[in-house]
């Protein structure tokens, strides 16, 4: 699910129909959309929103000797083989959470800039006189 809310918050800041985050700041925002779900995430899941994030720990501790503390579920009789869960649940949430962000919000930008009611990307709306 994390990694489902991350994909889907970064296609939403850099999708050039969408209204873009201004004077370069997609960077900071991207930080703070990877800040909030670690903060509602982390504590339950293990910030497991990357699976290069998670698996190079768990092999540089299993080198390091820590075997069955580092791949949880290889010790018989534990919850089998749980490690392989945060570096396939993120390609897979990857997945979700753009398939979500192209049915539901890309297809209607699509249709809003067909209408005309989107701005070309790049350009504002020209200001007119009922706005003041």
């Amino acid at each position: 699910m994390g990694t489902a809310f991350l994909l889907m918050l970064i296609a939403a800041v850099l999708d050039v129909r969408n209204q873009a985050v201004k004077a370069n700041l997609a960077p900071l925002v991207v930080g703070f959309v990877v800040a909030a779900i670690g903060m509602s995430y982390g504590a339950n899941a293990g910030y497991a929103i990357n699976p290069a994030r998670d698996f190079g720990p768990r092999l540089f501790t299993w080198a390091a000797g820590w075997d069955s503390l580092a791949f949880p579920g290889s010790v018989a009789g534990s919850f089998s083989a749980y490690w392989w869960i945060p570096i396939v649940g993120p390609l897979v949430g990857a997945v979700i959470g753009i398939l979500v962000y192209d049915l539901f919000i890309g297809d209607v930008l699509v249709v809003r800039g067909e209408l005309g009611e989107l701005p070309e990307p790049g350009r504002g709306r020209p200001v007119r006189e009922e706005d003041f």
